[in-house]
This record gives C-alpha cells, structure tokens and sequence, in this order.
C-alpha cells in the first residue's frame, strides 16, 4: 500500500474513485492525500482518465528490486512506480491537464501493448 498526494490547477473539477471513496478535486484546494491506497482512478475532463492499478509485486520493467509497483496509465502511456515499504506518489494535474508526477521510489516510462495475440 502506499500514500497518494494530488494538487491541481486545471480549470474543471477533478472526479476520483477509489475502493473507499468517491469525490472529486478543484482548482485552489489544499493537496489531498489518500493512505493506504491500492487501485485509483481520476478522471481529467476533455483530457482523459489516470488509472493506477496495484500490481503488488509483478514486475513489468525489471529496472527495479523494489518489492512493490503501480502501473500508472494516462492517454494511452504508461509509468510503473516502484517502493519498498509505505511508498509516497504525488501528482499534479497542471492547467494543460498534463500530469507532473514525482515519488519516493523509482518511476520509469514503460510501453505495454495493448493487444496480446495469443495463438489458439
């Protein structure tokens, strides 16, 4: 589990869900901070949606020893995170509705297909 910080500038509110709560994010609010975290998806109107998805320990990059990882998808791209322990990842959705993220751990750019062809 691990500790998520959002902050935003963007002009329209920000709705999130996560298993324990709904709600949504404004401009000019103080940072939230959510302990605990597993799953969590934000949506950033006309822009997209942001979802982190607990992996737990699967490794996706292999960059990596840190025993656990978020994958982090955004307009079709992807950043796993990793950390060991109570790990901290802070976003900020600027007034582009781009997202400026940052943690304690290590963050790398991965690509994952988005189709897997299996052969019958």
């Amino acid at each position: 589990m691990y500790t998520l910080k959002i902050q935003t500038q963007y002009y329209d509110p920000l709705p999130y869900h996560s298993a324990k709560e709904n709600g949504s994010f404004h401009k000019g609010m103080p940072q939230a901070s959510f302990k605990n975290l597993g799953n969590f998806r934000l949506a950033i109107p006309g822009a997209g949606e942001i979802h982190l998805i607990d992996i737990g320990e699967r490794k996706l990059a292999g960059f990596s020893r840190a025993t656990w990882g978020v994958l982090i998808r955004y307009q079709g791209e992807e950043c796993e995170y990793r950390y060991e322990g109570g790990g901290e990842l802070s976003l900020n959705v600027n007034d582009l509705g781009q997202v400026e993220i940052s943690g304690h751990g290590s963050l790398v750019q991965v690509d994952l297909p988005a189709f897997i062809l299996k052969k019958s």
